[in-house]
């Protein structure tokens, strides 16, 4: 008798063990979620981006906060404050004087009274182009890889490149052991000459590889970061 009521309570503790666990799974569910950038996606300087979220439990909100990173979410600056409550997207348009990184993030914060709840994006690259020549007779029939400089530099590269006919172009850089480091181009450009920077900062001192692709044009060159 004793060892049936010693199972019937392990069996009722495991239960409630059981439901305890469910309740506390379904209590952690997310409250707001993060659409687009999800992560992962390469923007422009100048670029407009539609920020997109939606919220998963309604509370007493007041309003919603955007915020950037580009430091993969140590420090925030906000985009916009205030956005009403009953609207999901906004359209961004990444600031001209941002430097280059792969560690770009935004979060949304739902505004409520009491605690507020937010949710932000995994990594995106942000590539800062500026263009120096638009079109020209003068310009190659091929493109054409100028060397980057100062070379070595301390903190801040410039790479110069050519683009002969409008098409897609990636440049990237790369560390000496093949590992891409930073997305300073991906995307169609215009026939032209263009600029780019590379800000190396969180980088090591070293060796780097920038690699540039237009249609099939491949060329790789290097540079030395010393601090």
């Amino acid at each position: 008798m004793n060892a049936g009521r010693q199972i019937m309570k392990k069996a009722t503790s495991s239960l409630a063990i059981l439901i305890c666990s469910i309740t506390l799974v379904y209590s952690a569910g997310a409250h707001v979620r993060m659409i687009y950038p999800a992560g992962g996606e390469s923007f422009f300087t100048g670029s407009d981006v539609t920020v997109e979220w939606i919220r998963d439990q309604e509370h007493n909100q007041l309003n919603w906060d955007l915020y950037f990173s580009s430091d993969g979410g140590s420090t925030w600056q906000p985009i916009r404050l205030d956005i009403p409550e009953n609207q999901f997207t906004y359209l961004w348009r990444v600031p001209k004087n941002e430097t280059a990184t792969m560690s770009a993030r935004i979060k949304v914060v739902q505004d409520n009274v009491g605690m507020n709840y937010e949710a932000q994006t995994f990594n995106f690259t942000i590539g800062s182009v500026a263009t120096v020549i638009e079109g020209g007779n003068d310009l190659p029939e091929r493109p054409e890889f100028l060397a980057g400089y100062p070379n070595p530099f301390s903190s801040e590269a410039t790479f110069h490149f050519v683009i002969a006919h409008t098409g897609p172009v990636a440049l990237e850089v790369f560390d000496v052991l093949g590992k891409k480091v930073a997305v300073l181009v991906d995307r169609e450009l215009a026939r032209g000459t263009y600029r780019v920077r590379w800000n190396a900062e969180g980088q090591p001192n070293g060796v780097y590889i920038y690699q540039i692709r237009a249609g099939d044009f491949v060329q790789s060159k290097r540079v030395l970061l010393i601090r």
